[in-house]
């Protein structure tokens, strides 16, 4: 099953995300926001992990955590709704869901091993869902939106990440590629 973009919306929030990813299938564009940020983040160092370009930012460490509890969450929503759940799912605050994050306190590689899972179990979940309830809406957050918006979404919030963390962080050279961190260490 190909599972193609949805429907623009107007002012819906997550627009931006979709907006984001070039493809038009959504287990590829997962697998390809996957490889792209494994080979962004895998080269950097524990020490570089725990880098903000400026206070009150998260550190990279922190971002790719975000990421994954971001993606559990936007999974579990489609994972609801496509098996038709009728009952508005809460919303959650992503700035205290960081502040009582407990991921400084384990490896980088350990935070990027997770990440590969959670990625990888998402693309097996959105493999065996049913095409039928694809566009199933639920309310999530006073928001109605379908699995398949939820799967793009994930795909697209990778990869506004991923760009934060190449603009913000990283230094590009000549060839176009990110070779260390906007620092000395």
């Amino acid at each position: 099953m190909t599972i193609t973009k949805p429907a623009s919306r107007n002012n819906f929030y997550f627009s931006r995300y979709i907006k984001l990813v070039l493809k038009d299938d959504l287990i590829s564009s997962l697998e390809a926001s996957r490889t792209e940020m494994m080979e962004v983040l895998q080269p950097l160092s524990e020490i570089q992990s725990t880098y903000a370009y400026q206070e009150g930012k998260w550190t990279i460490k922190e971002v790719l955590s975000h990421c994954i509890d971001t993606e559990r969450i936007l999974a579990y929503r489609a994972l609801c709704f496509s098996r038709k759940e009728e009952l508005m799912l809460p919303g959650f605050d992503q700035d205290l869901y960081a502040k009582e994050d407990a991921a400084t306190g384990i490896s980088f590689s350990d935070l990027l091993q997770e990440y590969d899972l959670v990625r990888r179990s998402t693309i097996l979940l959105f493999k065996r869902m049913n095409v039928e309830n694809i566009d199933f809406p639920g309310i999530a957050s006073d928001v109605e939106i379908s699995p398949r918006e939820l799967g793009w979404t994930i795909a697209g919030h990778d990869l506004h990440h991923l760009k934060v963390i190449q603009e913000k962080y990283l230094i590009q050279n000549k060839g176009g590629g990110h070779v260390n961190l906007n620092l000395s260490m």
